[in-house]
């Protein structure tokens, strides 16, 4: 006997979109304004980084 649970129709739940309308507003996220180029620099910087990162993994694994 196996202690799996029993199988659900999950269709509705995931296949709708998401929908931020029901957040509580102090709970959204709201941009105040254009970013400022240090923002956009500090953004692609960590991208950037993050993408490094993967790449190293990738070259140790052999994937490269």
């Amino acid at each position: 006997m196996t202690n799996n649970a029993l199988l659900q129709n999950t269709s509705p739940q995931t296949h709708r979109p998401h929908d931020t309308t029901k957040k509580s507003l102090d709970r959204r996220h709201i941009r105040s304004g254009p970013r400022t180029p240090e923002e956009s620099l500090r953004t692609l910087c960590h991208y950037q980084g993050l993408l490094i990162e993967v790449l190293q993994e990738k070259a140790a694994n052999g994937n490269a």
